[in-house]
């Protein structure tokens, strides 16, 4: 499974007038070296393994990049690109972030329920004795217009089925519907509980540390720290996004996580020696779900 986005898949091409008779000299952003020569000399087109037009893909970049001089050509690759796939009847999707340019922005949001669905796919059955890829059962997909729009089961599909883009089922169909649109898609369930609340007395005051799994629907902004089944703080106070929504894990241009990683950790100042408190995590996600609150740790 391939999940294109604008720094995982982005192929710039320059086409020089010095270079040989059938030759370009290209300049590579990442993957995908050789598929716009391909559009450019489609009789090459034959030498492609048909296997490679049986990998599901998800074309991702953002709208903004189309007016940006220096990763504007991307948009005309990767729709070069997308056609030469469904032209081959490829599970290949298609969808533009309305709200970034070359960063990734809240990309993973998508990625993460269409790799899960392409794996689910692909995989050998539990128990199975081969270990040989299933095939896409492209009548199950369903279709979209390829800049946005309904995607519907491809039996009820009527446009073109070949300008179109796959989706693999009616779950990423309903994300892909919604990031089209608004550049994120939704997170209707909170995330889990904190886990292993440990406080210790410093010479600061009590300082508390935890664990907490990861929200794969929405990230997490941030932790509330109770008191006596009081609010007490919220860490971060402010959550920054500068690409993509705010988050405790701050996210840098190339969807990696922001240095230094910021610690599950917070230090209460204001506790006073000798004094009893019963203390309590709670998990924020990106969209400000809230989830129970961590087992009580005191001091």
């Amino acid at each position: 499974m391939v999940f294109v986005g604008a720094l995982g898949g982005r192929l710039l091409v320059k086409l020089d007038a010095d270079s040989a008779p059938g030759t370009h000299r290209c300049d590579l952003a990442a993957i995908g070296i050789g598929l716009w020569c391909l559009e450019q000399r489609r009789d090459s087109r034959a030498g492609t393994p048909e296997a490679v037009f049986r990998v599901p893909v998800m074309f991702n970049g953002g709208a903004k990049e189309e007016t940006d001089p220096h990763h504007g050509f991307a948009r005309v690759a990767d729709r070069a690109m997308f056609k030469i796939w469904r032209e081959h009847e490829a599970p290949a999707g298609f969808a533009v972030d309305p709200g970034t340019g070359h960063e990734c922005g809240d990309s993973r949001y998508l990625a993460i329920p269409f790799l899960d669905a392409c794996l689910a796919l692909r995989l050998p059955e539990k128990g199975s004795g081969s270990q040989t890829l299933r095939p896409i059962d492209m009548a199950q997909a369903w279709l979209a217009p390829m800049m946005g729009g309904e995607a519907r089961p491809i039996d009820s599909f009527s446009g073109d089925r070949v300008a179109a883009g796959w989706l693999p089922n009616a779950k990423v169909a309903e994300a892909w519907a919604e990031y089209v649109k608004t550049g994120a898609t939704a997170d209707r369930t909170p995330p889990p509980a904190p886990t292993h609340l440990k406080i210790k007395a410093t010479a600061e005051g009590l300082e508390l540390t935890w664990n907490s799994e990861v929200d794969f629907e929405s990230g997490l902004q941030g932790f509330v720290i109770q008191r006596d089944k009081e609010d007490l703080a919220v860490l971060p106070a402010k959550a920054v996004g500068k690409f993509g929504h705010p988050l405790f894990q701050q996210m840098t241009y190339h969807d990696t996580p922001d240095r230094p990683l910021p610690e599950m950790k917070y230090v209460d100042t204001a506790a006073k020696e000798g004094e009893a408190h019963e203390y309590r995590i709670v998990a924020v996600n990106g969209v400000g779900l809230k989830s129970e609150p961590s087992e009580a740790g005191g001091k």
